[in-house]
């Protein structure tokens, strides 16, 4: 190769980790940062449990009495009585579980994302001559690009942390809901959008490190466009898992 190219080369592979990097670092502060699982978090789920573990003894009571008294009582319970028995015990399994998995499901997602950002960083570039040529062009264009993805996906990312606590909080009222109605998907539909909205983060780290391969080895003007495609990607991951997991959006 020209020692002018090769130095281009050298340059850019500089260049482009610096700036990717940069913007790892950046994305890390907030759409890659752990979610733990806090004290507000855990002291919500627990009044929440609580007051939903409360309603289900007294559904319980009720449909106790109306099994008893069928007269005294308007509405019976959906299904035979051995069923609601056996929904109630799923439901306080579920109500006394969601602590424990919670922090499960939130380490393994934590532990996917470090792994991921680890084997991120961007090594030397392999260029065609004319991307290396437009290299100063491209650089200031990745710089620009990268700046509005960190500044979307932070705004994004946010919310996140509150919605997952408050859709953990939701989820005894929801096992309270298919205990009496006996439609699993009162409770199945804020469970696999709780994980979605968890799992989301693993999927974007997944998705940037796919991208900062892309963006080191485009090879021609073509293999920069579609590494701009996977930047642009980034912002549909969210959407993406949600249809994947059966929902229109996460929020």
């Amino acid at each position: 190769m020209n020692p002018v190219l090769l130095f281009l080369q050298y340059l850019d592979g500089l260049v482009v980790g610096g700036i990717t990097a940069g913007a790892q670092a950046a994305l890390t502060q907030v759409v890659f940062f752990p979610l733990a699982w806090t004290g507000p978090a855990v002291t919500l789920l627990t009044w929440s449990r609580d007051l939903a573990g409360g309603a289900m003894g007294g559904a319980l009571v009720v449909a106790a009495l109306t099994a008893v008294w069928p007269s005294l009582m308007r509405h019976a319970p959906a299904g035979p009585w051995s069923g609601l028995l056996i929904r109630a015990a799923l439901g306080a399994v579920v109500m006394g579980a969601l602590p424990s998995l919670m922090i499960l499901v939130l380490t393994l997602n934590n532990t996917v994302v470090a792994a991921l950002l680890h084997g991120s960083a961007a090594g030397a570039v392999h260029w065609s001559a004319g991307a290396l040529l437009l290299s100063p062009l491209l650089a200031l264009g990745l710089v620009g690009v990268l700046a509005a993805l960190v500044l979307y996906l932070s705004l994004w990312f946010v919310v996140r942390a509150v919605h997952v606590y408050w859709l953990a909080a939701w989820l005894p009222w929801a096992a309270l809901g298919y205990v009496a109605t006996g439609d699993p998907a009162v409770l199945w539909r804020p469970c696999r959008r709780l994980l979605a909205l968890v799992l989301v983060q693993a999927a974007q780290a997944a998705g940037w490190w796919i991208t900062v391969r892309l963006v080191v080895e485009a090879a021609s003007f073509g293999g920069l466009l579609v590494a701009a495609g996977g930047l642009w990607f980034l912002t549909r991951i969210p959407n993406e898992v949600a249809r994947l997991g059966g929902e229109r959006t996460l929020w």
